[in-house]
């Protein structure tokens, strides 16, 4: 799933709001009783590479994704398990996702 949001705060403040946004970038959206779990993030100068897993009970998926901050527009790339699929539609997350960075860099 990609997702690209133009911005004017450029790269350190648009990568500092990114930052604060990624611990629950995908979890407001997650049906019950799916939840995100084990986020782990690195920085390489102005990409982030994550990891972080959707558990359903016992049962954990990976979800892999980068986040490219450029000077006026950020693009995430993130791998969702085709499970998560089959109980909320990408195009769903796609918007989430897409409106949850946008209020970020608006506020």
């Amino acid at each position: 799933m990609r997702v690209t949001v133009s911005h004017n705060k450029g790269r350190e403040e648009a990568a500092r709001l990114v930052e604060d946004t990624m611990a629950n970038l995908l979890q407001s959206e997650l049906p019950r009783p799916f939840h995100m779990t084990e986020l782990r993030k690195e920085w390489i100068g102005p990409t982030m590479n994550f990891q972080t897993s959707v558990a359903l009970g016992p049962l954990k998926m990976p979800v892999r994704g980068i986040i490219e901050v450029r000077e006026t527009e950020i693009m995430i790339d993130i791998d969702l398990p085709p499970l998560l699929g089959k109980f909320i539609p990408e195009h769903k997350l796609r918007k989430a996702v897409e409106d949850r960075i946008r209020g970020q860099l608006t506020a």
